[in-house]
């Protein structure tokens, strides 16, 4: 739904900050999964925790909940990253959170089409996520978001760290995946594809 998620103005972007406590110039990555171990939350932590070294502005919102919450708790601890890290536990209302990130990242072992990219790349957000599954097909390297391999915390921090310090980029990926969805992934483009495949379908093309 291009309309509900969508590149949020000025104002609502630092509201939601605001809410979050975070800082206006805060570097803030996401990321919207369910705390199982397919998602792997904690080579994510550890690549973050590398990213803070030299970009202390650096935040994450980790977005949901599940069986995995204790190890990540215990990560967040071994860390030291209290600071830095927001559990913000399962949420109906990811359409306002998404407007306080500067980029969406997911690190999954394996992955099939993510409604997360798709919501995040909507709002005009660049995606760091690893190579895998689905994101193979939503993210485009080095134009829409990065790709990583998975299971390569040194390599995930090592993208994270780039777009920290490159907002050109980031904003320049952000409108890619904004553009790439509405030309390929909103209601009214997939409406269109299925009308365009009946009719073929019905010979009348």
């Amino acid at each position: 739904d291009t309309r509900r998620y969508a590149p949020a103005p000025l104002q609502r972007r630092l509201d939601a900050r605001a809410a979050l406590g975070l800082a206006d110039d805060a570097v803030v990555f996401g990321c919207v999964a369910r705390m199982t171990p397919v998602k792997r939350h904690v080579d994510l932590l550890d690549a973050f925790a590398n990213v803070r070294r030299t970009t202390p502005q650096a935040r994450l919102l980790l977005v949901g909940d599940g069986p995995g919450l204790p190890e990540v708790q215990a990560r967040i601890d071994a860390l030291k990253l209290h600071d830095a890290v927001s559990l913000l536990s399962f949420r109906d209302d990811v359409a306002d959170l998404l407007p306080a990130m500067d980029a969406l990242v997911l690190c999954s072992s394996s992955e099939g089409m993510s409604n997360a990219i798709l919501e995040a790349m909507a709002c005009g957000l660049p995606v760091v996520a690893t190579a895998v599954g689905g994101n193979l097909h939503l993210v485009q390297h080095e134009q829409t978001g990065l790709l990583v391999p998975p299971l390569d915390s040194i390599s995930l921090a090592a993208s994270l760290q780039w777009l920290a310090q490159s907002p050109h980029a980031r904003r320049r990926m952000g409108l890619a995946a904004r553009s790439r969805i509405e030309r390929e992934f909103s209601l009214d483009a997939m409406v269109l594809a299925f009308d365009q495949l009946y009719r073929r379908l019905l010979g009348r093309e």
